[in-house]
């Protein structure tokens, strides 16, 4: 069956009102998704390691984004290691 979209049926004043809705409801629940937090939160962590890199130096900014490459290396080996343990 073909994908209607009975918005088509309205009148156009209509339409484009509850046109502009839709658009609404749609960006709003973008921004409830996890991903969406998960993607901002690493931004906003990328954006404060580039100052930190800016003001203080190259150094301290590799040792301040040091935890954002880390964690995922970390939580990998933990999972394993839980995993091995389990299945022996």
């Amino acid at each position: 069956m073909d994908n209607f979209d009975w918005v088509m049926l309205l009148p156009p004043q209509e339409r484009e009102r509850l046109g502009r809705r839709r658009s609404w409801q749609r960006r709003f629940a973008l921004v409830r998704q996890r991903k969406t937090w998960a993607l901002v939160l690493v931004v906003l962590d990328l954006g404060a390691v580039m100052m930190i890199g800016l003001r203080t130096g190259t150094v301290l900014g590799g040792l301040a984004l040091l935890p954002l490459l880390l964690t995922p290396l970390l939580a990998g080996l933990v999972y394993w290691l839980v995993w091995m343990e389990f299945h022996r």
